[in-house]
């Protein structure tokens, strides 16, 4: 089999990242403005879904072979300090309770954040955030669609609704929370940041919270919004986050390849010691 090949464009954070990963696995790298060119068979490698990297991941899935993308971390974000989570052939990971269950909770720990109890705002807004222009775009959306749609049934539910967009960031989510009943959200991040807040989440099938609750708009008012155990979620993301230093170790990407149930067979990877 190919060694999966590692797409870097011209940003500055792609490359930063793709050196880490470089510097793990050895993986070949090629630049996204070379995609036009001979087609390369082999699963991609990349950070992030713009400057030909979503062509990138298109063009393994069209051989059928895996994709994987690597983004802003579920907890701890930040450049270049902070975490970034691995998904394969998705944006993020799906939950697995089996899964869950059998991880141990010590990158969980290392994270050192606090899981607030849950808020009770039976009467309180709900609050809407839309996925970005960008997100629409690699999704194929027609643009604030999905906004629109998910307001106008809110709406007719007789719910009371506030939209908070990401580009909001005069507003501290911490101020949108407040008395907040539910978040709903397409696939970003503030899903998670909500969660330990304490705040109900409904989110698409692009986000690991509903493989996790399973909940959507039209059964969240007949479910418990507070059963779900947050801390089995939690446990489970923290195994597909890593730091860029982790990144730049063999172990690392074997753990990850073993995780994500990937069927990378590379002679010689996985008996790197580092």
């Amino acid at each position: 089999m190919k060694l999966p090949t590692l797409w870097i464009t011209s940003h500055g954070i792609n490359q930063r990242v793709i050196d880490s990963v470089k510097k793990g696995t050895g993986f070949p790298v090629r630049d996204t403005e070379l995609l036009s060119g001979q087609p390369v068979h082999a699963p991609a490698i990349s950070y992030g879904i713009l400057r030909g990297t979503t062509a990138a991941y298109a063009q393994a899935q069209n051989f059928g072979l895996d994709w994987y993308e690597i983004d802003n971390g579920y907890f701890n974000r930040g450049h270049f300090d902070g975490c970034y989570r691995i998904s394969r052939n998705g944006l993020t990971c799906r939950y697995d309770a089996k899964i869950a269950s059998k991880l141990p909770y010590d990158r969980w720990r290392k994270l050192g954040k606090v899981i607030r109890p849950w808020q009770h705002n039976p009467d309180g807004h709900i609050l809407v955030c839309p996925p970005t222009e960008f997100i629409e775009s690699f999704y194929g959306m027609e643009e604030s669609e999905w906004e629109k749609q998910t307001v106008k049934k809110l709406a007719s539910l007789g719910n009371s609704v506030k939209v908070r967009k990401k580009d909001n960031s005069d507003v501290p989510l911490s101020s949108d929370l407040k008395n907040c009943k539910c978040v709903i959200t397409f696939n970003s991040n503030v899903g998670i940041d909500a969660l330990l807040e304490g705040v109900p989440v409904i989110t698409s099938e692009h986000h690991p919270i509903n493989s996790w609750n399973g909940l959507t708009i039209d059964n969240f008012s007949q479910r418990n919004l507070y059963e779900a155990d947050r801390l089995s979620l939690f446990k489970y993301l923290s195994h597909f986050q890593y730091t860029l230093e982790e990144l730049e170790r063999a172990k690392t990407w074997r753990d990850i390849f073993n995780l994500l149930g990937s069927n990378v067979d590379i002679p010689g990877f996985y008996s790197i010691n580092k």
